[in-house]
């Protein structure tokens, strides 16, 4: 006798999932700055004020040429002036010290006046001493201002968003696969 018998295999449908998760990272990051600062400059210029002294057109007019000769002058006038006083001092002296002659007693000596001396002659003065001149100083200044600026830089790039996804497919397709086998039985 024969038989039939059934040979079946099936094959499941496999599905497969793909997903991918939803990203928001989060980033912060301030916008960059840039400060520019240009310091305020003062620059001055000084010119000192100048005074000149001519001496020359008194020198002149005293008949000088410079102070070396005008202190020789002064000393000799002074060493006259010395001797002389010397010299009468020592006629006063001898004249008092001769008090028995007549008209020389000491009433007579003391009734007399001093001869009043003269002033020491140091010359006349200048008409026109000194000739000066004045340049007159000067103060010239150059002001720069500063400034200050701050640039912000660009907006750094945002957040972006991945979204998620789940992708479904067929990894393995269903099947029956059905074999008939004639198995003879013969005893």
């Amino acid at each position: 006798m024969q038989r039939v018998t059934l040979e079946i295999h099936t094959q499941p449908a496999l599905i497969g999932l793909e997903t991918k998760t939803a990203r928001a990272p989060i980033r912060t990051g301030l916008r960059p700055l840039r400060l520019e600062i240009a310091h305020p400059r003062l620059a001055l210029d000084i010119r000192r004020p100048r005074v000149f002294l001519d001496a020359s057109a008194a020198w002149s007019y005293a008949g000088l040429a410079s102070y070396a000769e005008l202190g020789l002058l002064v000393r000799e006038q002074s060493y006259q002036d010395v001797l002389a006083a010397i010299g009468e001092a020592a006629e006063e002296g001898d004249r008092l010290a001769a008090f028995w002659l007549p008209g020389n007693t000491i009433p007579d000596v003391a009734a007399e006046k001093p001869s009043p001396r003269p002033p020491f002659n140091y010359g006349a003065p200048p008409v026109d001493p000194v000739q000066s001149e004045v340049i007159p100083g000067s103060v010239r200044g150059e002001f720069s201002p500063g400034h200050a600026a701050a640039y912000l830089g660009p907006q750094p790039p945002g957040t972006p968003y991945e979204p998620g996804a789940l992708r479904v497919y067929l990894r393995q397709y269903p099947a029956i696969e059905i074999r008939a086998h004639l198995v003879d039985e013969a005893v």
